[in-house]
């Protein structure tokens, strides 16, 4: 772990939470954190959990409080998922991960609660829309550490 950059922190600590989750079904990334391991050539591996935080929430000046937004990306390869099994069977698990009250051991700020901005978005994305996803809008809410 890195322990410098909170929302690497964020991104390594869901990364490391989702991964057990997932198990063999999908590869889990997470931007910030070296996943070179578990790419094929430089290129990553479907189905696969993508892990996206976002810089802090402006609150108001000063304030302890802070809010991280975090996209969870799970995608599967449209040509070898035609009937989206793949793409359900894996978001599930992730869904169910979403609603069992997480709980994030940060270093870098007092953790609060992981919210869920609602139900996945669905679409495609890549070259011929070779690529179909759910994606779920997360936000990290934590307490500054001063």
């Amino acid at each position: 772990m890195t322990g410098k950059i909170i929302t690497i922190e964020i991104s390594e600590l869901i990364r490391n939470a989702l991964i057990p989750v997932v198990g063999d079904s999908a590869t889990v990334y997470a931007r910030g954190v070296d996943t070179s391991a578990v790419s094929k050539a430089g290129t990553h591996l479907f189905p696969m959990v993508d892990i996206i935080p976002r810089p802090r929430n402006p609150q108001q000046h000063s304030s302890v409080f802070m809010a991280y937004p975090v996209a969870l990306r799970l995608v599967t390869f449209a040509p070898d998922d035609e009937y989206q099994i793949t793409l359900y069977t894996v978001a599930d698990l992730l869904s169910t991960w979403l609603v069992s009250n997480p709980r994030l051991n940060l270093t870098l700020a007092k953790f609060d609660a992981l919210v869920v901005g609602g139900s996945p978005e669905f679409g495609y994305i890549g070259q011929n829309d070779s690529g179909q996803f759910l994606e779920w809008e997360l936000t990290v809410n934590a307490r500054s550490l001063r």
